[in-house]
């Protein structure tokens, strides 16, 4: 602590020793707890999940001893602290009840505080204010909107706008930098968008229950999915832990770097760090005949329906750890904490083997030697040091500081589905849209990939971007017939599962990095891989959107069921192909396959001005009428669509266009009101030519007006004389 006659020590202390007040444990939340697990978080590389979890007894009094160390080096070097703008901390915690709460008063009370004393110390001490170069936020967990009451997630972060333009941190500390902790601190959000990620629960039996009951374990069940007999790919190389530990090496073994492990293979020049974007699966040729050279026959055995169903789920210690080590991951963060209100305990993930130490259970109320907000004094220092360290490693050894959630330089999402190569041996991949195709009498022809994939009753899906590399791919069954004309079977029922499909009866997919989200979920990028009976692959680029709450679910099927109903009844134009739906037998995650129907008219505005913020464009006459006729076509069909805009308006590779997201349209029979829908688009979609002859006219008008204005001056005509005004072009 500062000595007796610091002017500053009172305050010191009263802000260090600190624990809450009593709390009082309130019912169990009123609504339904939720697994916390993700689909996502089941795909994890095998490389990054969490493998053992270690007792860390001593880390209270670890971090505690770290706070010290800080402090008598800080009053060492002479800094002190000023009171000028300094922020007293919260003491009275407001009601805490839900998870949400329960992060707002951590935050008041204890983060505020600490996260401003550790700024001050690792990064500018010698600055009298006590401005923060870091924030705090919590924020709801789920897929749907209704807010999660049991459980809500926090994150420590450095703040995104530049030094020079943020307005919460005054220019006399930015110009207080040297350049080289300047460019550091412009980079800290790139590299570390997270530093650290807290898991608050609502402040019930079962939050106690889940904090108090979590324990070291040998070997972590990292919940993942239950395929078995796909092959496997090579993992991802860990990334780095900080190469100078910040706490002891009697809490947890001293951080080494993770070894770079060269894939062997026909890969081998390939990067398997965790920053890489794109797997080493090599993506053949769209008819790879050589595969049928020697055909290898790939039988899988699907799992039986374990995530669908109807029993009351019971918080288990265990996947909380594993949704909030999945966050940390995602994010390259290395602490972790997880807090109830009245216990909490800290975590630090160990990269290099995949090891989570573990806090004893902390009382947030009682404990002593330390108290609980110097425990915290000390996290948040410790932190900060550790994202520092690891920052400098990733520089010194001339890397990229990225982490796998926010890849910086990567190849376009076009060419992500195969691996470079020399242009004598480059590779024919499938297009990113396709043109439809019709026979001489104007009936659409389903091309051969598009009939292998309607008739597939199982799709293997797996992820590949960033630091998702299914160990073990997802199984899903089809829910509906492919919607592709011409192969489109009304009478479609679910299939009788079977225990083992062979590479002929089953199709893989595999996932790229989310494009977007919308009301049915989030949308990807992927390649579809199907094996025909004589062993020939066949490869389709598509888009795959994927639903997880019972709102998205809904959506996503009344939007299958608009294009099952258009196919029934052949309207094509305008509209993209659906390869079916299908969900997943484990979480009940659904899937909609189906193809890329170009850049939607915002995104091609937006291409062209970045400040584009119109509802409304003007296109080529050809692509006016394109679209009048596709929405015309969905009309006699039967739909009306609801949503026309923009965004759901798409020009492919090949001038066709298609309207998109039925999820919001319905069947209609009143002529008055696809009218207005009509007039709807036509509000839209503006014709350039036309634009131009307004403009034209427009400007032929002003001039004569300018004139007419000029010859009745020099005449000095009478200007109420009506019969002499200047005759304007109308």
């Amino acid at each position: 602590m500062l000595s007796s006659d610091d002017p500053f020590a009172s305050i010191l202390e009263d802000a260090v020793e600190y624990n809450y007040p009593p709390l009082k444990t309130r019912p169990d939340v009123p609504q339904a707890i939720q697994n916390p697990i993700t689909f996502y978080d089941r795909h994890l590389d095998s490389n990054l999940i969490l493998k053992h979890i270690k007792a860390a007894t001593s880390l209270s009094q670890d971090l505690s001893a770290k706070w010290d160390g800080m402090l008598g080096a800080f009053t060492a070097a002479g800094h002190h602290f000023y009171r000028h703008e300094y922020l007293f901390p919260q003491n009275d915690p407001a009601t805490m009840d839900d998870s949400q709460h329960v992060g707002e008063q951590y935050y008041a009370c204890v983060a505020r505080a600490c996260i401003r004393y550790a700024s001050k110390l690792c990064i500018h001490p010698q600055e009298v204010s006590w401005a923060c170069l870091f924030g705090f936020s919590t924020f709801n967990v789920g897929y749907d909107d209704e807010e999660n009451l049991f459980l809500t997630e926090g994150r420590l972060f450095p703040f995104y706008k530049s030094l020079s333009s943020n307005p919460f941190i005054p220019q006399s500390l930015v110009e207080s930098f040297d350049k080289a902790t300047f460019d550091m601190m412009e980079d800290f959000p790139r590299t570390f968008p997270w530093l650290a990620v807290w898991s608050f629960f609502a402040l019930t039996k079962s939050g106690e229950t889940l904090v108090t009951r979590m324990k070291a374990t040998s070997q972590f069940k990292w919940e993942g999915a239950h395929t078995t007999g796909y092959p496997t790919t090579t993992p991802l190389c860990p990334p780095l832990d900080a190469p100078k530990a910040v706490l002891p090496n009697e809490t947890m073994p001293k951080y080494q770097r993770s070894k770079r492990v060269v894939a062997k293979g026909p890969n081998t020049k390939r990067d398997f760090s965790a920053t890489s974007t794109t797997s080493h699966v090599v993506i053949a040729p769209i008819h790879d005949k050589s595969s049928a050279l020697k055909p290898k026959v790939v039988q899988v055995k699907v799992p039986g329906r374990r995530g669908v169903t109807r029993r009351k789920y019971r918080p288990n210690g265990n996947d909380y750890i594993q949704r909030t080590w999945a966050s940390a991951v995602k994010y390259d963060a290395t602490f972790m904490i997880f807090n109830c209100g009245t216990y909490e305990r800290i975590g630090i993930r160990h990269r290099a083997s995949q090891t989570l130490y573990l806090s004893n259970a902390i009382d947030t109320v009682h404990c002593k030697n330390p108290k609980y907000r110097k425990i915290h004094m000390g996290l948040h220092v410790a932190i900060l040091q550790d994202a520092l360290e690891r920052y400098k490693a990733k520089k010194s050894t001339g890397g990229s500081p990225t982490t796998p959630g926010t890849p910086t330089r990567k190849r376009s999402t076009e060419n992500l589905e195969s691996p470079p190569s020399s242009p004598s041996k480059r590779r024919k991949v499938s297009p990113q849209t396709f043109p439809r195709v019709y026979n001489e009498g104007g009936v659409y022809k389903a091309d051969e990939t598009a009939k292998e994939i309607s008739s597939r009753e199982l799709a293997i899906i797996r992820l590949d971007y960033e630091h998702y590399r299914s160990p073990v791919p997802s199984s899903f069954i089809r829910q509906g017939s492919s919607c592709v004309p011409g192969l489109f079977d009304d009478s479609f029922k679910e299939p009788d599962r079977k225990a083992v499909y062979s590479s002929s009866h089953f199709m893989t997919i595999t996932l790229q990095a989310p494009i977007g989200t919308g009301a049915v979920g989030v949308i990807h990028r992927a390649v579809i891989e199907v094996e025909t009976d004589s062993g020939e692959k066949l490869h389709h680029r598509c888009l795959v959107k994927l639903g997880f709450s019972e709102a998205q679910q809904t959506s996503m099927r009344n939007e299958y069921n608009m294009y099952a109903h258009l196919a029934k009844v052949k309207t094509v134009e305008g509209v993209v192909r659906v390869h079916g739906l299908f969900q997943d037998i484990e979480t009940g995650t659904m899937a909609l396959v189906m193809d890329h129907g170009g850049k939607s008219l915002r995104t091609r505005e937006l291409e062209k001005d970045s400040k584009f913020k119109k509802d409304e464009v003007y296109v080529p006459q050809v692509e006016v009428d394109a679209f009048l006729r596709a929405l015309e076509g969905i009309h006699r069909g039967g739909i009306l669509h609801r949503d026309i805009r923009l965004d759901n308006l798409l020009v492919n590779e090949d001038n066709e266009v298609s309207v998109i997201d039925f999820d919001r349209a319905g069947l209609c029979a009143y002529a008055e009101v696809f009218a207005h829908e009509l007039d709807e688009l036509r509000g839209i979609v503006n014709c350039i030519e036309e634009n131009e002859g307004r403009g034209k006219e427009d400007n032929d008008g002003e001039e004569a007006q300018e004139e007419g204005t000029e010859s009745t001056e020099d005449d000095e005509t009478d200007e109420t004389d009506d019969s002499l005004s200047p005759q304007l072009t109308p």
